[in-house]
């Protein structure tokens, strides 16, 4: 490989977003990283190309530029920044985030002494809350087990900042991943499960996520509303049939059970979900529970509780009763 690093931008319609992003590209270590943007056939390609003529003029780093012949969509072109990487290991990166200042120093100074991970990430933050995500107190290595690709899937949901081992990945086939929306949790369970990695405390990444959705909109895309429209309460359960089925397409290849312990996170995380329907409305909360029954997930007798709790007493009245046994379980707690 001729480079330590590729950072790999999917890019779709959003010219101003992917500027801000390519200028977040600051490290030292120019010659050991390449940028590789691949545009995947959007309505502002032309613009798109424009951004990066310009940024290729200034930048010290070397920078290819990648426009599909066809839109591929979401999962096939994070597979085509892969292939088309020439570096040990790809970070991937939506166009519509940031680098934290400082942070590719420390990545790669970190890469530059390691052989043998998957996966290396770590936490990000949410730019307009200053919010850290996917943070735990401390930096460690974690071995190949089915252990640890079960109890952290969630940290594969944003795929900004996962840094793949590439060999590893280039051979995974995206094609029967059109339109499931979550190719790298199939690449970040895989790297997991049989590679291990590592996760580093200090944020890599600033999510801005404040460009135009692309999601359902795209010539290879299913046009789902709720997809486009990340403001409705059931978008998120469109999204999550993808994330469904690429956990059981993962456990099927590999003969594991990681869909179990997704299961049951799963229903943990549908509480919030119940309660912003609910706030919406009856008939929203309604709605909301018929569409989480059809998606291809066992709900647990504590979401069902939950579910006819707000249908018949309401939101606040619910988080009123909730709150008791938690009070009586704090002061028998201080008494021991």
């Amino acid at each position: 490989m001729s480079y330590l690093l590729t950072i790999g931008i999917a890019a779709y319609n959003r010219p101003k977003e992917l500027l801000r992003c390519l200028e977040s590209i600051d490290t030292r270590y120019s010659d050991k990283i390449e940028v590789i943007i691949s545009e995947d056939k959007s309505p502002k390609e032309k613009e798109i190309a424009e951004v990066v003529k310009g940024y290729k003029e200034h930048s010290p780093f070397f920078v290819r530029y990648n426009t599909n012949q066809n839109n591929l969509g979401y999962d096939r072109n994070l597979k085509q920044l892969i292939s088309l990487s020439n570096a040990k290991y790809i970070c991937l990166m939506s166009d519509d985030d940031m680098f934290n200042q400082n942070s590719l120093d420390e990545l790669i100074e970190f890469l530059d002494t390691k052989d043998d991970l998957g996966v290396v990430y770590s936490s990000f933050i949410f730019s307009d809350s200053n919010k850290k995500c996917r943070y735990y107190d401390k930096a460690y290595g974690f071995s190949a087990s089915e252990k640890y690709a079960s109890s952290h899937i969630y940290d594969s949901i944003l795929f900004s900042g996962l840094i793949f081992n590439t060999l590893n990945v280039k051979n995974i086939d995206a094609e029967r991943f059109l339109n499931k929306n979550y190719f790298q949790v199939y690449l970040f369970l895989t790297s997991v499960y049989k590679y291990g990695g590592y996760y580093l405390k200090n944020p890599l990444i600033l999510c801005v996520g404040d460009g135009e959705n692309g999601y359902g909109k795209a010539d290879s895309a299913i046009k789902n509303p709720f997809l486009i429209d990340r403001k409705s309460v059931f978008s998120n359960l469109e999204f999550h049939k993808g994330l469904i089925s690429v956990i059981k397409m993962f456990d099927i290849d590999n003969n594991t059970h990681i869909f179990k312990s997704f299961e049951h996170e799963y229903n943990r995380r549908t509480i919030s979900g119940l309660a912003t329907a609910r706030q919406a409305g009856k008939d929203t909360l309604k709605e909301f529970w018929k569409k989480l029954n059809l998606l291809d997930i066992k709900i647990n007798l504590v979401s069902c509780v939950y579910y006819y709790m707000l249908l018949t007493i309401g939101y606040k009245a619910t988080l009123k009763v909730l709150e008791l046994p938690r009070k009586i379980y704090g002061k028998l707690k201080g008494k021991r």
